[in-house]
């Protein structure tokens, strides 16, 4: 459908994203989706429906036009964003959870900021969601798939429930999300900072370098089978409770006090 330009929509989308070839798989994911869901970013979700399911050309390259400056819009907010969740990082001198919040930020882009600062610190990603959130992976009503969000996604749903959410599309609240794997908590929207705060709250009773490990430790561990495991993690074991963190903490707790954690350069 990409490459024979038969739907006028995505032809008109092509266009507008000024892809001079044929399209190939990435594109769908970094020059065509990302436009397409750029609608709903800012507050205008029904323009990808719109662009896919019209049937006249001049229509299609007016919404393609829209949908193009709208991801142009959505790359400055996000890049806005980004800038002062970094200077924010910046300021909290290394913690081992990083707090960020910023008035006016645009809930369209907050969790793709919130995933890139995951990345490049290493930090403590919980995710928390108002209960009564609707939800939902709705690409294939318009003819597409959750291609890129996938990635993430299908890790913490497992494919039973991707399955089912990724074929019929429908609607889910903050609730079941947390029954299904997908987000660790929901609350009321009016708890929702004070959840946020407990969850840091709690993980900042960890040594800031041991937090870290575990961080680690959790994506390692699947990657090696039960012998390889017990193997490498005994060594790994040895090293942490070697370390002045692990004297510290073990002091702490024979004298039944809270230890004097020290921040990592």
């Amino acid at each position: 459908i990409m490459s024979g330009r038969r739907n006028i929509g995505m032809a008109a989308l092509i266009q507008a994203s000024r892809l001079t070839r044929a399209p190939i798989c990435s594109d769908l994911g970094f020059a065509l989706g990302p436009r397409i869901n750029a609608g709903g970013r800012v507050g205008k979700s029904d323009l990808g429906v719109r662009l896919l399911t019209t049937e006249d050309a001049v229509e299609a390259q007016d919404i393609a036009l829209e949908l193009d400056r709208l991801n142009e819009e959505r790359r400055a907010i996000e890049g806005i964003v980004q800038e002062q969740a970094e200077a924010m990082i910046a300021g909290q001198h290394n913690r081992a959870v990083a707090l960020l919040s910023g008035k006016g930020w645009h809930p369209g882009v907050i969790g793709i900021v919130a995933g890139r600062i995951k990345e490049k610190t290493g930090k403590p990603s919980i995710v928390i969601a108002v209960d009564d959130a609707p939800m939902s992976f709705s690409e294939v009503r318009i003819g597409v798939i959750p291609a890129v969000i996938a990635v993430v996604c299908v890790p913490k749903l497992g494919t039973h429930h991707a399955k089912k959410l990724f074929l019929t599309g429908e609607r889910f609240s903050g609730a079941r999300a947390v029954e299904m794997g997908l987000v660790h908590r929901a609350v009321p929207k009016a708890q929702l900072v004070a959840a946020v705060e407990e969850e840091i709250a709690a993980i900042c009773q960890g040594g800031p370098i041991a937090v870290t490990e575990c961080k680690k430790l959790v994506s390692r561990v699947p990657q090696l089978s039960m012998e390889e495991g017990f193997a490498e993690m005994a060594v790994w074991s040895k090293r942490m409770f070697g370390t002045p963190e692990a004297t510290e903490g073990m002091t702490a707790f024979r004298e039944k006090r809270k230890p004097a954690w020290i921040a990592q350069p």
